[in-house]
Protein backbone atom coordinates (compact mmCIF):
# COMPACT_ATOMS: atom_id res chain seq x y z
CA UNK A 1 0.00 0.00 0.00
CA UNK A 2 1.37 3.48 -0.51
CA UNK A 3 0.40 6.61 1.97
CA UNK A 4 -0.29 10.05 0.03
CA UNK A 5 0.05 13.24 2.44
CA UNK A 6 1.21 15.80 -0.44
CA UNK A 7 1.36 19.37 -0.49
CA UNK A 8 -1.53 21.61 -2.22
CA UNK A 9 -2.14 22.58 -4.98
CA UNK A 10 -2.18 19.86 -6.69
CA UNK A 11 0.20 19.10 -9.69
CA UNK A 12 -1.54 19.26 -13.08
CA UNK A 13 -2.69 16.00 -14.33
CA UNK A 14 -0.43 15.21 -17.74
CA UNK A 15 -4.21 13.83 -19.59
CA UNK A 16 -7.50 13.72 -18.05
CA UNK A 17 -8.48 11.06 -15.27
CA UNK A 18 -11.42 9.79 -15.35
CA UNK A 19 -12.23 8.39 -11.14
CA UNK A 20 -15.89 6.73 -9.34
CA UNK A 21 -15.43 7.92 -6.22
CA UNK A 22 -17.76 6.07 -3.91
CA UNK A 23 -18.81 5.99 -0.21
CA UNK A 24 -21.65 7.54 2.61
CA UNK A 25 -22.38 10.70 3.67
CA UNK A 26 -18.95 11.86 3.41
CA UNK A 27 -19.27 11.85 -0.33
CA UNK A 28 -20.74 15.10 0.28
CA UNK A 29 -17.98 17.46 1.10
CA UNK A 30 -15.85 16.22 -2.32
CA UNK A 31 -19.16 16.62 -4.49
CA UNK A 32 -20.08 19.82 -3.05
CA UNK A 33 -16.48 21.23 -3.44
CA UNK A 34 -16.28 19.26 -7.20
CA UNK A 35 -19.58 20.54 -8.27
CA UNK A 36 -20.68 24.20 -6.85
CA UNK A 37 -17.30 25.58 -6.21
CA UNK A 38 -15.33 23.74 -8.82
CA UNK A 39 -12.04 23.88 -6.56
CA UNK A 40 -10.39 21.10 -8.12
CA UNK A 41 -6.87 20.22 -9.75
CA UNK A 42 -7.33 20.47 -13.72
CA UNK A 43 -8.01 17.25 -15.36
CA UNK A 44 -9.47 15.56 -12.63
CA UNK A 45 -13.23 13.77 -13.73
CA UNK A 46 -14.66 12.99 -11.04
CA UNK A 47 -18.50 10.88 -11.26
CA UNK A 48 -20.27 9.86 -7.49
CA UNK A 49 -21.91 6.92 -6.47
CA UNK A 50 -23.13 7.40 -2.94
CA UNK A 51 -25.13 5.20 -0.48
CA UNK A 52 -26.27 6.15 2.87
CA UNK A 53 -25.52 3.70 5.43
CA UNK A 54 -24.19 0.29 4.42
CA UNK A 55 -26.10 0.70 1.10
CA UNK A 56 -22.60 0.11 -0.54
CA UNK A 57 -22.65 -3.37 1.41
CA UNK A 58 -25.38 -4.34 -1.13
CA UNK A 59 -23.48 -4.62 -4.48
CA UNK A 60 -21.71 -7.17 -7.15
CA UNK A 61 -19.82 -7.55 -9.64
CA UNK A 62 -21.52 -8.78 -13.21
CA UNK A 63 -19.35 -9.28 -16.19
CA UNK A 64 -17.20 -6.43 -15.24
CA UNK A 65 -20.34 -4.39 -14.08
CA UNK A 66 -20.86 -2.93 -10.67
CA UNK A 67 -24.45 -3.76 -9.76
CA UNK A 68 -26.62 -3.50 -7.05
CA UNK A 69 -28.41 -6.32 -5.49
CA UNK A 70 -31.14 -4.33 -3.69
CA UNK A 71 -34.34 -2.10 -4.42
CA UNK A 72 -32.69 0.46 -2.20
CA UNK A 73 -28.73 0.29 -3.12
CA UNK A 74 -30.48 -0.16 -7.09
CA UNK A 75 -32.29 3.30 -6.34
CA UNK A 76 -29.21 5.05 -5.57
CA UNK A 77 -27.41 4.01 -8.56
CA UNK A 78 -30.04 5.61 -10.60
CA UNK A 79 -30.21 8.66 -8.14
CA UNK A 80 -26.47 9.37 -8.41
CA UNK A 81 -24.89 7.43 -11.12
CA UNK A 82 -28.22 7.43 -13.41
CA UNK A 83 -27.64 3.68 -14.58
CA UNK A 84 -28.10 0.92 -13.34
CA UNK A 85 -24.50 -1.18 -14.53
CA UNK A 86 -21.64 0.67 -14.06
CA UNK A 87 -18.35 -0.84 -16.06
CA UNK A 88 -15.47 -0.46 -14.10
CA UNK A 89 -13.17 -0.18 -17.55
CA UNK A 90 -14.47 3.09 -17.92
CA UNK A 91 -12.13 4.68 -14.70
CA UNK A 92 -8.88 5.50 -14.53
CA UNK A 93 -9.18 5.26 -10.58
CA UNK A 94 -11.33 4.49 -7.68
CA UNK A 95 -11.54 6.24 -4.66
CA UNK A 96 -13.23 5.14 -1.51
CA UNK A 97 -14.69 7.86 1.12
CA UNK A 98 -16.28 6.61 4.37
CA UNK A 99 -17.65 3.51 4.59
CA UNK A 100 -16.44 2.80 8.37
CA UNK A 101 -12.83 3.79 7.98
CA UNK A 102 -12.74 6.01 11.01
CA UNK A 103 -11.29 7.06 13.88
CA UNK A 104 -13.75 5.53 16.11
CA UNK A 105 -12.26 1.96 16.59
CA UNK A 106 -9.76 4.49 19.07
CA UNK A 107 -12.17 5.05 21.89
CA UNK A 108 -12.02 1.28 23.18
CA UNK A 109 -8.66 0.72 22.43
CA UNK A 110 -7.63 3.70 24.47
CA UNK A 111 -9.81 2.88 27.13
CA UNK A 112 -8.88 -0.97 27.67
CA UNK A 113 -4.93 -0.86 26.85
CA UNK A 114 -1.83 0.79 27.89
CA UNK A 115 0.85 1.48 25.31
CA UNK A 116 4.10 2.97 25.36
CA UNK A 117 4.67 6.55 24.06
CA UNK A 118 1.37 7.84 25.65
CA UNK A 119 1.06 9.68 28.44
CA UNK A 120 -2.59 8.27 29.62
CA UNK A 121 -1.34 4.73 28.83
CA UNK A 122 2.33 4.49 30.36
CA UNK A 123 1.25 4.47 34.48
CA UNK A 124 0.39 0.45 35.44
CA UNK A 125 -2.94 -0.53 35.43
CA UNK A 126 -4.70 -3.21 37.48
CA UNK A 127 -7.21 -3.42 34.45
CA UNK A 128 -5.35 -2.84 30.97
CA UNK A 129 -3.05 -4.78 29.14
CA UNK A 130 0.28 -3.43 27.93
CA UNK A 131 0.96 -3.56 24.69
CA UNK A 132 3.33 -2.91 21.88
CA UNK A 133 3.66 -0.44 19.34
CA UNK A 134 3.16 -2.64 16.81
CA UNK A 135 0.60 -4.73 18.07
CA UNK A 136 -1.80 -1.66 18.74
CA UNK A 137 -0.96 -0.95 15.19
CA UNK A 138 -2.16 -4.58 14.14
CA UNK A 139 -5.75 -3.91 16.70
CA UNK A 140 -6.29 -0.40 14.66
CA UNK A 141 -5.51 -2.06 11.11
CA UNK A 142 -7.95 -5.14 11.91
CA UNK A 143 -11.45 -3.55 11.74
CA UNK A 144 -10.43 -0.65 9.12
CA UNK A 145 -9.08 -4.00 6.72
CA UNK A 146 -12.28 -5.40 7.28
CA UNK A 147 -14.55 -2.79 7.46
CA UNK A 148 -17.70 -1.91 4.15
CA UNK A 149 -14.57 0.30 2.65
CA UNK A 150 -11.96 -2.01 2.56
CA UNK A 151 -15.03 -4.90 1.48
CA UNK A 152 -15.48 -2.25 -1.63
CA UNK A 153 -11.64 -2.16 -2.34
CA UNK A 154 -11.69 -6.14 -2.47
CA UNK A 155 -14.75 -5.88 -4.76
CA UNK A 156 -13.78 -3.26 -7.23
CA UNK A 157 -9.92 -5.01 -7.43
CA UNK A 158 -11.61 -8.42 -8.80
CA UNK A 159 -12.85 -6.32 -11.88
CA UNK A 160 -9.87 -3.48 -12.21
CA UNK A 161 -6.51 -3.36 -12.04
CA UNK A 162 -6.90 0.55 -11.98
CA UNK A 163 -5.82 2.27 -8.67
CA UNK A 164 -7.65 2.65 -5.75
CA UNK A 165 -7.50 5.15 -3.03
CA UNK A 166 -9.51 5.02 0.10
CA UNK A 167 -10.13 7.71 2.36
CA UNK A 168 -11.14 8.15 5.86
CA UNK A 169 -14.12 9.62 7.01
CA UNK A 170 -12.81 13.17 8.72
CA UNK A 171 -11.57 13.12 12.19
CA UNK A 172 -14.52 14.53 14.29
CA UNK A 173 -14.66 18.17 14.46
CA UNK A 174 -13.08 20.45 17.38
CA UNK A 175 -16.53 20.84 18.88
CA UNK A 176 -16.49 17.32 20.00
CA UNK A 177 -14.37 18.68 22.76
CA UNK A 178 -17.84 20.31 23.83
CA UNK A 179 -20.20 17.51 23.82
CA UNK A 180 -20.60 14.06 25.90
CA UNK A 181 -19.76 11.85 22.73
CA UNK A 182 -16.70 9.97 22.57
CA UNK A 183 -15.19 10.35 25.74
CA UNK A 184 -11.91 8.22 25.20
CA UNK A 185 -10.79 10.79 22.34
CA UNK A 186 -11.74 13.95 24.54
CA UNK A 187 -9.53 12.31 27.13
CA UNK A 188 -6.71 11.72 24.65
CA UNK A 189 -6.52 14.98 23.60
CA UNK A 190 -6.79 16.52 27.26
CA UNK A 191 -3.95 14.37 28.26
CA UNK A 192 -1.20 15.24 25.25
CA UNK A 193 -2.06 11.93 23.84
CA UNK A 194 -3.91 13.13 20.16
CA UNK A 195 -0.79 13.44 18.35
CA UNK A 196 0.76 10.44 19.14
CA UNK A 197 -2.97 8.28 19.11
CA UNK A 198 -3.55 10.11 15.34
CA UNK A 199 0.05 9.11 14.31
CA UNK A 200 -0.54 5.45 15.41
CA UNK A 201 -3.97 5.97 13.64
CA UNK A 202 -2.07 6.72 10.39
CA UNK A 203 0.33 4.10 10.02
CA UNK A 204 -2.40 1.72 11.14
CA UNK A 205 -4.54 2.94 8.41
CA UNK A 206 -1.85 2.78 5.65
CA UNK A 207 -0.95 -0.93 6.62
CA UNK A 208 -5.41 -1.95 6.51
CA UNK A 209 -5.96 0.05 2.64
CA UNK A 210 -5.66 -2.81 -0.42
CA UNK A 211 -4.40 -0.43 -2.34
CA UNK A 212 -3.70 3.31 -1.53
CA UNK A 213 -4.01 5.63 1.59
CA UNK A 214 -5.35 9.14 1.06
CA UNK A 215 -4.91 10.73 4.77
CA UNK A 216 -6.68 13.87 6.06
CA UNK A 217 -4.08 16.63 5.32
CA UNK A 218 -2.58 17.76 8.83
CA UNK A 219 -3.88 20.98 8.37
CA UNK A 220 -7.18 20.27 8.54
CA UNK A 221 -6.60 19.28 12.01
CA UNK A 222 -7.28 20.68 15.47
CA UNK A 223 -4.82 18.71 18.16
CA UNK A 224 -4.07 15.73 15.73
CA UNK A 225 -6.46 13.97 16.80
CA UNK A 226 -9.74 16.13 15.51
CA UNK A 227 -10.77 18.23 12.80
CA UNK A 228 -10.46 21.95 12.44
CA UNK A 229 -13.79 24.13 12.85
CA UNK A 230 -12.89 25.97 9.47
CA UNK A 231 -13.68 22.78 7.98
CA UNK A 232 -16.58 21.70 9.65
CA UNK A 233 -19.13 24.40 10.26
CA UNK A 234 -22.03 24.12 7.33
CA UNK A 235 -21.01 20.59 6.23
CA UNK A 236 -23.51 19.60 3.46
CA UNK A 237 -25.85 16.40 4.02
CA UNK A 238 -25.60 13.97 0.65
CA UNK A 239 -29.18 14.59 -1.53
CA UNK A 240 -29.43 13.31 -5.18
CA UNK A 241 -29.08 16.72 -6.68
CA UNK A 242 -26.07 18.22 -5.41
CA UNK A 243 -27.29 21.73 -6.74
CA UNK A 244 -30.61 21.85 -3.61
CA UNK A 245 -27.77 22.09 -0.92
CA UNK A 246 -29.02 21.26 2.45
CA UNK A 247 -26.65 21.10 5.45
CA UNK A 248 -25.90 19.18 8.46
CA UNK A 249 -27.56 20.00 11.69
CA UNK A 250 -25.71 22.45 13.68
CA UNK A 251 -24.57 20.22 16.39
CA UNK A 252 -22.87 17.46 13.91
CA UNK A 253 -19.25 16.63 14.43
CA UNK A 254 -19.40 13.87 11.95
CA UNK A 255 -18.97 15.34 8.62
CA UNK A 256 -16.86 17.98 6.86
CA UNK A 257 -17.81 21.04 4.60
CA UNK A 258 -16.87 22.06 0.93
CA UNK A 259 -13.43 23.64 1.98
CA UNK A 260 -12.44 20.15 3.51
CA UNK A 261 -13.68 18.60 0.12
CA UNK A 262 -11.56 20.77 -1.92
CA UNK A 263 -8.63 20.15 -0.19
CA UNK A 264 -8.89 16.26 -0.57
CA UNK A 265 -9.81 16.60 -4.24
CA UNK A 266 -6.41 18.36 -4.25
CA UNK A 267 -4.43 16.06 -2.38
CA UNK A 268 -6.01 13.54 -4.59
CA UNK A 269 -4.66 14.83 -7.45
CA UNK A 270 -1.31 15.06 -6.21
CA UNK A 271 -1.32 11.40 -5.80
CA UNK A 272 -3.11 10.85 -9.38
CA UNK A 273 0.22 12.86 -10.92
CA UNK A 274 2.50 10.35 -9.16
CA UNK A 275 1.24 7.49 -10.72
CA UNK A 276 2.40 5.33 -13.19
CA UNK A 277 0.36 5.33 -16.38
Amino acid sequence: MTFFNPPVPATPLARPLLGLALGNSHVAALRLAYTQTQDRPPGLVLEFLASGQAGLAEIALDRGDLIATSPRTAADFLRFGARARIPLAEYDFFLIVGLGFNVYGLEPLYREYRCPGLNGWQSAHPKRSLVSEAAMRQMIAAPLRSCLSGRVAALLRQGSDKPIFQQAQPRPAETLLLQKHYPSLRRAVARGDAQALSALFEQAAALACLDHYLPQPPETRHKGLLTAVAYTENAPRLTADPARLQRQAANDFLHANGVYGARMLHHLGQALAVQPR
